[in-house]
Formats: C-alpha cells, sequence, structure tokens
C-alpha cells in the first residue's frame, strides 16, 4: 500500500482512538460561531495516528515520512542494524527477514513490518515521556499499517523474531493496486467518523 492511503487509514484509527478514549479538546472560540461546549477528537492523537501508520515504510526506498524528514532514513537504519545485531547472535538461523542492510535503506518489510517494532517504538516513545494515550495511538497507528499491509501479495511476518517467514492471507493484492487501496482507505475513514460522532 502507498503512504496516503496508509495516513488516511492511520488517521482513521488515530479518530477511533480518541473517540473511545474520550481524549477531546474545545473547539477554540470563533467570532461568528457560538462554539461553547463544542468538543472535537484531539489532534495530537490523530497526528500520531497518522506518523505511526507511516513509520513501517522507513525500510522503504521511496517512503512518504522520508520524502518529509531525509534524515529518519539513515537514523532508522542504524537502530535496526544494531537490533539485528542482539537478535542475530540470540538466534542465528535462516531468516528471510534478516536485517539485511543495503546500504542506507532497509530491505523493505523487514523488521519494521512486524509487531515486535510496533511495540518497540510505542515504548520507547512512552519512556521518552510521551503521554500513555499518545503511545498508544502511535501503536494503533502502526499496527494499522500491518494490518492494511497484510492482504498485500507479500505478506507479514506476524512473529518475527521466532517465525521469520511471512504470513500470507488467502485474499491478496499488489501493492499500489489504486482501485482497491484508495477506496478501502476513504471507507475506513467514513465508518470512523460515522462511528465517532454517531
Amino acid at each position: 500500500m502507498k503512504g496516503i492511503p496508509h495516513a488516511v487509514i492511520g488517521a482513521s484509527c488515530g479518530l477511533l482512538v480518541a473517540h473511545l478514549t474520550s481524549r477531546q479538546v474545545p473547539v477554540p472560540a470563533l467570532p461568528w460561531i457560538d462554539t461553547h461546549g463544542l468538543f472535537v477528537p484531539d489532534p495530537q492523537i490523530i497526528s500520531l495516528a497518522i506518523l505511526g501508520s507511516l513509520i513501517p515504510d522507513l525500510d522503504a526506498e521511496h517512503s512518504l515520512l522520508k520524502g518529509i524528514a531525509p534524515v529518519l532514513g539513515p537514523m532508522a537504519s542504524r537502530l535496526v542494524r544494531e537490533t539485528s545485531t542482539v537478535l542475530n547472535l540470540v538466534r542465528p538461523v535462516h531468516n528471510p527477514f534478516r536485517l539485511a542492510i543495503a546500504g542506507d535503506y532497509l530491505i523493505h518489510r523487514g523488521a519494521f513490518h512486524t509487531p515486535v517494532m510496533a511495540s518497540l517504538i510505542a515504548l520507547i516513545a512512552w519512556k521518552l515521556g510521551l503521554d500513555a494515550f499518545w503511545s498508544m495511538s502511535l501503536f494503533i497507528g502502526y499496527l494499522s499499517h500491518l494490518v492494511s499491509d497484510a492482504p498485500n501479495t507479500l505478506g507479514i511476518a506476524w512473529f518475527w523474531p521466532m517465525y521469520c517467514w511471512p504470513i500470507r492471507l488467502p485474499i491478496r493484492w499488489h501493492s499500489g493496486n489504486n482501485w482497491i487501496e484508495q477506496p478501502l482507505a476513504v471507507l475506513t475513514l467514513a465508518c470512523a467518523s460515522y462511528y465517532s460522532w454517531s
């Protein structure tokens, strides 16, 4: 899936997290509308879910997030390189998702496309002082990326590093299929919006 549909699905998940956790902010005062008592979902929670939905593609050469902040690619490479050294020492077996580095870029759909990395990034964010709800939103956004990539023909290594082979769903499509991905993203946002405001 491409970056924009991932971001829209991440925003949908952030909207649901803000609604389910009752994290809302008051609408700022506007001179032409009485906004007293009006609340909207916390935009920080939605923004972090969008960020979380884009982080897994840091290992892709043409990632939307890398285009916004080019320094993130080499930083992600270093983080995963150091993590891979430890994991490969602990579990030295043939591993199709071995964290091989090609220049400054990681092999796409490697460690960043796993729930372990989602948990690790959310935990690091929480330990660095991010609010628990914000860390949860980052985690949910990250998981939304994995779930939306699961029907891809390449699959996802859900149980990495214990079981490193990708698991493929019976219904699959190739990444970048705009006839499926964009309507799916819009439908997800419509359902999340309806649920949040109903």
